[in-house]
Protein backbone atom coordinates (compact mmCIF):
# COMPACT_ATOMS: atom_id res chain seq x y z
CA UNK A 1 0.00 0.00 0.00
CA UNK A 2 1.43 4.10 -0.87
CA UNK A 3 -0.58 6.36 0.74
CA UNK A 4 0.19 9.62 -1.29
CA UNK A 5 -1.50 13.33 -0.81
CA UNK A 6 -4.06 12.81 -2.79
CA UNK A 7 -4.66 8.84 -3.36
CA UNK A 8 -3.95 5.68 -2.05
CA UNK A 9 -2.84 2.83 -3.81
CA UNK A 10 -3.62 -0.86 -2.38
CA UNK A 11 -3.06 -3.74 -4.14
CA UNK A 12 -5.82 -6.20 -4.43
CA UNK A 13 -5.83 -10.26 -4.52
CA UNK A 14 -4.78 -10.67 -7.38
CA UNK A 15 -1.96 -8.14 -7.26
CA UNK A 16 -3.62 -5.34 -8.86
CA UNK A 17 -2.98 -2.24 -7.69
CA UNK A 18 -6.24 -0.17 -6.88
CA UNK A 19 -5.90 3.89 -6.75
CA UNK A 20 -8.74 4.65 -4.30
CA UNK A 21 -9.17 8.72 -3.84
CA UNK A 22 -8.46 9.48 -0.37
CA UNK A 23 -11.54 11.40 -0.14
CA UNK A 24 -13.18 7.98 0.02
CA UNK A 25 -11.65 7.24 3.10
CA UNK A 26 -13.91 9.83 4.59
CA UNK A 27 -17.02 9.89 2.65
CA UNK A 28 -17.97 6.49 1.63
CA UNK A 29 -18.14 3.10 3.91
CA UNK A 30 -14.68 1.60 4.67
CA UNK A 31 -14.66 -2.66 5.42
CA UNK A 32 -11.70 -3.77 6.80
CA UNK A 33 -11.69 -7.50 7.09
CA UNK A 34 -8.30 -7.58 9.60
CA UNK A 35 -8.64 -4.53 11.67
CA UNK A 36 -9.08 -6.00 14.74
CA UNK A 37 -9.88 -9.77 14.24
CA UNK A 38 -8.64 -11.98 11.41
CA UNK A 39 -11.41 -14.36 11.42
CA UNK A 40 -14.00 -14.84 8.55
CA UNK A 41 -16.81 -16.32 7.92
CA UNK A 42 -17.26 -18.78 4.42
CA UNK A 43 -20.72 -19.73 3.43
CA UNK A 44 -20.98 -22.18 0.79
CA UNK A 45 -24.28 -23.11 -0.78
CA UNK A 46 -25.48 -26.51 -1.72
CA UNK A 47 -28.45 -27.50 -3.47
CA UNK A 48 -29.98 -30.69 -3.47
CA UNK A 49 -33.10 -32.85 -4.67
CA UNK A 50 -36.39 -32.55 -3.05
CA UNK A 51 -36.66 -36.26 -2.83
CA UNK A 52 -33.48 -35.87 -0.39
CA UNK A 53 -33.82 -35.80 3.35
CA UNK A 54 -33.21 -32.14 4.61
CA UNK A 55 -32.22 -33.19 8.11
CA UNK A 56 -29.87 -35.06 7.31
CA UNK A 57 -28.52 -33.06 4.82
CA UNK A 58 -28.00 -30.41 7.04
CA UNK A 59 -26.47 -33.13 9.83
CA UNK A 60 -23.63 -34.19 7.21
CA UNK A 61 -22.81 -30.36 6.35
CA UNK A 62 -22.31 -30.12 10.08
CA UNK A 63 -20.67 -33.27 10.85
CA UNK A 64 -18.25 -32.41 7.30
CA UNK A 65 -17.09 -28.86 8.98
CA UNK A 66 -16.39 -30.11 12.45
CA UNK A 67 -13.83 -32.77 10.63
CA UNK A 68 -12.07 -29.61 8.98
CA UNK A 69 -9.02 -28.61 11.09
CA UNK A 70 -9.10 -25.31 10.57
CA UNK A 71 -12.91 -24.28 10.67
CA UNK A 72 -12.71 -22.83 13.71
CA UNK A 73 -15.45 -24.49 16.71
CA UNK A 74 -15.92 -21.11 18.36
CA UNK A 75 -17.93 -19.17 16.60
CA UNK A 76 -19.61 -22.91 15.76
CA UNK A 77 -20.12 -23.80 11.88
CA UNK A 78 -24.32 -23.64 11.12
CA UNK A 79 -26.17 -24.90 8.17
CA UNK A 80 -29.88 -23.78 7.36
CA UNK A 81 -32.50 -25.22 4.92
CA UNK A 82 -32.66 -21.33 3.24
CA UNK A 83 -35.20 -21.77 0.79
CA UNK A 84 -37.23 -23.81 -1.69
CA UNK A 85 -36.21 -23.03 -5.21
CA UNK A 86 -37.80 -24.95 -8.80
CA UNK A 87 -35.85 -27.89 -8.97
CA UNK A 88 -33.81 -27.80 -5.10
CA UNK A 89 -34.16 -27.43 -1.28
CA UNK A 90 -31.29 -25.05 -1.18
CA UNK A 91 -29.07 -25.28 1.81
CA UNK A 92 -25.88 -22.85 3.54
CA UNK A 93 -22.79 -23.98 5.55
CA UNK A 94 -21.43 -21.22 7.36
CA UNK A 95 -18.24 -21.49 9.23
CA UNK A 96 -15.28 -19.37 9.98
CA UNK A 97 -11.65 -19.16 9.48
CA UNK A 98 -9.10 -18.27 11.93
CA UNK A 99 -6.92 -16.22 9.39
CA UNK A 100 -8.21 -14.87 5.82
CA UNK A 101 -5.37 -17.03 4.08
CA UNK A 102 -7.72 -19.81 4.85
CA UNK A 103 -10.64 -18.89 3.32
CA UNK A 104 -10.13 -20.76 -0.16
CA UNK A 105 -8.51 -23.65 1.06
CA UNK A 106 -11.35 -24.44 3.41
CA UNK A 107 -13.80 -23.37 1.18
CA UNK A 108 -12.66 -25.90 -1.62
CA UNK A 109 -12.19 -28.91 1.02
CA UNK A 110 -15.40 -28.73 2.44
CA UNK A 111 -16.93 -28.64 -1.51
CA UNK A 112 -14.93 -31.86 -2.13
CA UNK A 113 -15.68 -33.17 1.13
CA UNK A 114 -19.26 -32.20 0.88
CA UNK A 115 -20.00 -33.69 -2.42
CA UNK A 116 -18.25 -37.07 -1.30
CA UNK A 117 -19.87 -37.58 1.78
CA UNK A 118 -23.44 -36.57 0.23
CA UNK A 119 -22.50 -38.95 -2.79
CA UNK A 120 -22.13 -41.60 -0.31
CA UNK A 121 -25.31 -41.44 1.31
CA UNK A 122 -27.35 -41.28 -1.61
CA UNK A 123 -28.07 -37.45 -1.75
CA UNK A 124 -28.48 -36.01 -5.37
CA UNK A 125 -26.80 -32.71 -5.17
CA UNK A 126 -29.19 -30.57 -7.07
CA UNK A 127 -28.20 -28.18 -10.35
CA UNK A 128 -27.73 -24.88 -9.31
CA UNK A 129 -28.79 -23.53 -11.94
CA UNK A 130 -32.16 -24.79 -13.58
CA UNK A 131 -31.30 -26.41 -17.25
CA UNK A 132 -33.70 -25.27 -19.61
CA UNK A 133 -37.24 -27.88 -20.06
CA UNK A 134 -36.19 -27.77 -23.94
CA UNK A 135 -32.20 -28.48 -24.09
CA UNK A 136 -31.97 -32.10 -22.77
CA UNK A 137 -34.36 -34.72 -21.28
CA UNK A 138 -34.87 -35.53 -17.69
CA UNK A 139 -35.21 -38.82 -16.51
CA UNK A 140 -38.55 -38.82 -15.89
CA UNK A 141 -39.17 -37.59 -19.70
CA UNK A 142 -37.08 -39.79 -21.83
CA UNK A 143 -35.89 -38.58 -25.03
CA UNK A 144 -38.25 -38.99 -28.55
CA UNK A 145 -38.06 -41.56 -31.00
CA UNK A 146 -37.43 -41.28 -33.66
CA UNK A 147 -40.80 -42.34 -35.12
CA UNK A 148 -42.49 -39.72 -33.06
CA UNK A 149 -39.66 -37.06 -34.13
CA UNK A 150 -41.10 -37.78 -37.98
CA UNK A 151 -44.17 -38.23 -37.08
CA UNK A 152 -44.59 -34.49 -35.94
CA UNK A 153 -42.76 -33.59 -38.58
CA UNK A 154 -45.83 -34.59 -40.92
CA UNK A 155 -48.35 -33.17 -39.44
Amino acid sequence: MRIRTRATTIMDWDNREVIVPNKNFITERLVNWTLSDTTTRIVIKIGIAYRADARVALQLLLDTARANELVLADPAPNAWLTSFADNKQELELRVFVAEINQRNLVRTGLQVAIAETLRARGIEMAQMAPIPSNSAPNENQPAPSADASSASKRT
